[in-house]
Parts: structure tokens; C-alpha cells; sequence
């Protein structure tokens, strides 16, 4: 989590001005508030093995983990 180039953040504006639920819950956002921002932290980070993936022939691998909301403002 300490290396910005593992790290990146997403953005994607969705048109609400018909006031749809686009979040999966209700309210999202009050009807005619135009865009909703969908912000998306995602973060790449090697597995620190200890050695014993060696051991068995294993190869090093990498977990990706995420999370997604909606910005509710400034």
C-alpha cells in the first residue's frame, strides 16, 4: 500500500438527470442531480512468502484487491 505505482484510481461520471438508481440503493442521488461519480481504488500487491512457496515449486503470485463508491460530494 506504500508504492503509488500499485495503486490507481479510477473515475467514471454515469448521467443521473432522470434521477435513476444507479447505485443499487435507494436514494442514490436526488433526481435531476446529474452526474454521479463512481470512484474505484485499486491496488496490486506481491504476496511476501516467507520461502516456503519454494519450497513446494511454487510461484510467486500477486493479490488485487478493490473497492468502488459513489462520491456523495466535495
Amino acid at each position: 500500500w506504500t508504492d503509488p505505482n500499485t495503486i490507481t484510481v479510477a473515475v467514471d461520471c454515469l448521467d443521473n438527470s432522470a434521477g435513476a438508481n444507479l447505485c443499487g440503493a435507494a436514494p442514490c442521488r436526488p433526481s435531476g442531480s446529474g452526474d454521479v461519480a463512481i470512484i474505484t481504488v485499486s491496488a496490486d500487491l506481491a504476496y511476501q512468502d516467507l520461502g516456503f512457496m519454494a519450497l513446494f515449486g511454487g510461484a510467486p503470485f500477486a493479490f488485487t484487491v478493490s473497492h468502488e463508491e459513489y462520491s456523495i460530494g466535495e
